[in-house]
C-alpha cells in the first residue's frame, strides 16, 4: 500500500514538471557503443551484454519536449559537439 502510494506520488511529480524546450538524443550504432566501452579506461566497466541490454532499453524511449532531435554521434567528439551546438543555437 505504501509503495503504491509513493509510486503514484512520484508519477504525479514527474507529470507536473514542464516539458523541456529541446531534447537531444545522441545516437550511435550498437557496435560503436560496444567498441567505445571496450576502449574506456574504467574500473568495473559494463560487459558487452550489459551494453546490449541498455541499448535495447533506450531504443523506444520517448522524451517529453517541445522538440526532440536525434543526432548521430558516430563521428569524433569535435564533430558531434559541432552538431549539438548547431541544434541548440537553432532553438534559441
Amino acid at each position: 500500500m505504501l509503495f503504491r502510494s509513493l509510486a503514484k506520488w512520484e508519477e504525479e511529480l514527474y507529470r507536473s514538471i514542464p516539458s523541456a524546450d529541446l531534447n537531444i538524443f545522441l545516437n550511435v550504432k550498437l557496435e560503436t557503443a560496444i567498441e567505445r566501452n571496450r576502449n574506456r579506461v574504467k574500473d568495473q566497466k559494463e560487459s558487452d551484454s550489459e551494453i546490449e541490454f541498455r541499448y535495447s532499453q533506450i531504443e523506444n524511449i520517448v522524451y517529453r519536449a517541445e522538440k526532440n532531435s536525434v543526432i548521430t554521434a558516430e563521428g569524433t567528439l569535435k564533430e558531434t559537439s559541432k552538431l549539438v551546438k548547431k541544434e541548440v543555437w537553432s532553438c534559441l
